[in-house]
């Protein structure tokens, strides 16, 4: 049986993403290997944001392969955000996978990814949750620069992932038709919360 090879680029460990990764890692037809760019999540860490502690009650790396890169910081924060991470254009180059699903467009390391695929030829899948109700809150100047910047990107994406309706609408309203566009609305981990319940 042929595996296809699938890379992901996501930015950390996030509790919601890590049951997907190893649902698809256990599928008999894909090889996963998922790529993040920043530990926060992967153990106890401060959040800034909420003034506290932050540790998951689920792992989130277990069940599928994954490898974290160096980062080179754009700007003093340690975000993931303003880095650069030029280990994964070697590591796609290496590996050669049948395709890669980026999770969004807002980061360095995501057009890095953009533009190794579209050189090498390899297909990109893209996940974002961009809702158009808020673009359209946005200025009129803005989302004309928009328009140009994404109308050249998603011209070269070959499957678009959205989540829930204004996020189709979204990627209608920057010009992605139909056929490119496939409904992958987040999950619950049915199993976890059945078995939780009977213990």
């Amino acid at each position: 049986m042929k595996k296809y090879k699938l890379a992901v680029l996501t930015s950390h460990p996030i509790q919601y993403q890590a049951p997907l990764f190893k649902l698809l890692a256990q599928h008999q037809e894909i090889d996963l290997l998922v790529y993040f760019c920043w530990k926060f999540g992967a153990e106890k860490t401060y959040d800034v944001q909420f003034g506290k502690d932050i540790e998951w009650d689920i792992p989130l790396l277990e069940g599928y392969k994954y490898q974290f890169f160096k980062n080179f910081s754009l700007r003093p924060s340690s975000d993931f955000w303003g880095q650069i991470n030029p280990g994964i254009v070697v590591e796609l180059i290496k590996n050669r996978p049948n395709a890669v699903l980026v999770y969004g467009w807002n980061s360095f390391a995501n057009w890095i990814v953009f533009a190794t695929a579209f050189l090498s030829g390899l297909p990109v899948l893209l996940h974002g949750e961009n809702p158009l109700n808020q673009e359209l809150l946005k200025s009129a100047w803005k989302r004309k620069i928009k328009k140009i910047i994404l109308g050249w990107l998603f011209k070269r994406i070959s499957v678009f992932l959205y989540i829930g309706e204004e996020n189709k609408k979204f990627y209608q309203f920057y010009g992605v038709p139909e056929k490119k566009m496939f409904f992958a609305p987040y999950a619950v981990d049915n199993n976890r919360y059945i078995t939780a319940a009977k213990n």
